[in-house]
C-alpha cells in the first residue's frame, strides 16, 4: 500500500492585482510549512513534488529543507486554473468554488472545469505514485485541486472538505483502498 501526504500550501502574500497563481509564499507561511514538516517527518517520505506556482514551490522548499529532500515542481500539479478570473472578495470566491464543485463538467469559474482539473491533477499524481514504487510521497498543491482529488478518490463531499482546509495542512492518504488516515495541521 502506498501512502500519499497531500499538503495544502502555506499562507501566500496576497496581491489582488495579480492572479493567485503568481502569489509568493509569505514569511509566516514559510515558518508554518517548516513546522508542518516536523510533523510529517515521522512518516519518512521519500519523494517530494509540488505544483509549479510560487506559493507551492515555497511551501515544498520549506518542507524539503527540514526533511533534507529536494522538490520536483510539476505544472500538472498546479491549482485549478483561474488566471483570467480576479480573486474578488471572499464571499464571491467561496460561491464560485461551490459552483465549480456542483457543476464539475462546466467551465463556470476560471479557465478549466472541475473535471479538467481533476483529470490533469490525478494523471500526474498517479504517475508520481507509480514512479515512487510504494515509497511515501509528499505532494504540495492548492486547496481546490486537492479537494477534487481527495473527494473523488475517497467519496467525501468536495465543498465541505474545501471549506474546512487550513494553510498549511497535510492529509495522509492510504491508496488501497483510498482513505484519509490522518490530518496534520
Amino acid at each position: 500500500m502506498s501512502r500519499l501526504i497531500l499538503v495544502r500550501h502555506a499562507a501566500p502574500v496576497i496581491d489582488a492585482d495579480k492572479p493567485s497563481a503568481d502569489w509568493p509564499l509569505s514569511d509566516a507561511g514559510r515558518g508554518a510549512a517548516a513546522a508542518l514538516a516536523e510533523q510529517i517527518a515521522p512518516l519518512a517520505p521519500a519523494v517530494l513534488v509540488s505544483g509549479a506556482e510560487p506559493k507551492m514551490v515555497g511551501t515544498a522548499r520549506a518542507i524539503g529543507d527540514r526533511l533534507g529532500m529536494a522538490n520536483t515542481p510539476l505544472e500538472r500539479l498546479n491549482e485549478h486554473a483561474r488566471r483570467s478570473t480576479p480573486f474578488g472578495d471572499r464571499e464571491s470566491f467561496r460561491a464560485s468554488i461551490q459552483g465549480l464543485f456542483s457543476r464539475p463538467g462546466e467551465r463556470i469559474y476560471g479557465d478549466e472545469s472541475a473535471d479538467e482539473t481533476y483529470g490533469r491533477w490525478a494523471a500526474a499524481m498517479d504517475r508520481v505514485l507509480a514512479l515512487a514504487r510504494g515509497r511515501p510521497v509528499v505532494a504540495v498543491s492548492g486547496g481546490t485541486a486537492i479537494s477534487l482529488f481527495v473527494s473523488r478518490r475517497t467519496g467525501i463531499d468536495p465543498f465541505a472538505f474545501w471549506k474546512a482546509l487550513r494553510l498549511p495542512q497535510a492529509f495522509v492518504l492510504a491508496t488501497e483502498p483510498w482513505r484519509i488516515e490522518e490530518t496534520i495541521g
